[in-house]
């Protein structure tokens, strides 16, 4: 076993240990500089800040306003739209209309689209045999 009063004698230096007092002059040195440091940060801000507000400003064009369709592809959003239920409404006209009457899918290609009561009524019959 290991004597632990013989390895605890001794400076921290000579125990390998890093000394527990603080040098002044380091603590200094680094107050200095961190004083230094924001000393520049604030005569930097207020430079640039005499710098941006010199002038007149009505010499400064005014900033136009984004188009909704850009800022929708700026944003990754669609854009707002002010008249919502107008516009739900159309909609679902529009798809009521799908449901109700005839009309072409793709005319080339002779698809066309029925009322669902008709196609429902053809659906029975065809059923209706079986």
């Amino acid at each position: 076993m290991t004597n632990h009063s013989e390895t605890a004698a001794g400076t921290p230096s000579e125990r390998g240990h890093e000394p527990t007092a603080l040098s002044e002059r380091i603590a200094l040195i680094w107050g200095g500089a961190l004083a230094g440091l924001i000393l520049f940060a604030l005569l930097l801000t207020w430079g640039l800040w005499q710098w941006m507000s010199a002038g007149d400003p009505r010499e400064v064009a005014p900033i136009e306003a984004t188009p909704p369709v850009v800022e929708s592809l700026l944003t990754g959003q669609p854009p707002l739209n002010p008249n919502q239920p107008a516009t739900r409404r159309e909609y679902e006209q529009q798809q009521q209309a799908k449901l109700t009457h005839y009309g072409w899918v793709d005319r080339q290609s002779e698809i066309a689209r029925i009322p669902i009561e008709r196609a429902m009524e053809i659906i029975v019959e065809r059923e209706g045999g079986q």
